[in-house]
């Protein structure tokens, strides 16, 4: 933005405006944007992959935020290659999906599941619900999900919170 020597109105209008979007920058937190209480859940008890993905989708579907097909492509997706990221954590995703607002489910098991052919075990799960053309704003959380992968102690961590507040801290303490 250029201003003239002197402030005109229209100058401290346009300085306001740029100041207002740095502010508005600035609050964005995807932590509190994307992750949610009602999406989370923490499961005593034996499940199967099948299982977990079908609770997952449902929360979503009933809160309208996908349609019906969600899960079916979910499962489409993991038929190709499983989501299975490594220490523990799985992020199951459509292939393609109508999604109303991005939000990330979140399944905590306290018995680890069986994930994919090779035997690999999950205890957290983080099902994606990413509208369409929204995938860059999830970069923290990229970066988060990458940390959980490559630090057990983190993943450890995860596994043994025992409410959506105290995942919440430990996300937000990754974040910093």
């Amino acid at each position: 933005m250029q201003v003239t020597p002197f402030l005109s109105k229209a100058d401290i209008r346009g300085i306001e405006r740029l100041l207002e979007k740095d502010e508005n920058r600035a609050t964005f937190n995807p932590i509190s944007l994307f992750f949610s209480k009602k999406y989370f859940t923490i499961l005593e008890g034996k499940r199967t992959k099948e299982q977990i993905l079908t609770t997952l989708a449902n929360k979503f579907e009933v809160e309208g935020n996908v349609q019906a097909s969600f899960l079916k492509s979910v499962k489409e997706r993991e038929n190709i290659v499983a989501t299975y990221l490594g220490n523990g954590l799985a992020a199951p995703h459509p292939i393609s999906a109508d999604v109303k607002e991005t939000k990330i489910a979140v399944c905590i098991t306290k018995e680890p599941i069986i994930w994919n052919e090779e035997g690999d075990e999950v205890q957290i799960i983080l099902m994606l619900a990413v509208k369409n053309k929204e995938q860059e704003q999830l970069s923290t959380v990229y970066e988060i999900i990458s940390q959980i992968v490559e630090i057990p102690k983190l993943a450890k961590e995860i596994r043994e919170v025992e409410d959506f507040e105290a995942f919440i801290r430990i996300l937000e303490y990754v974040k910093t």
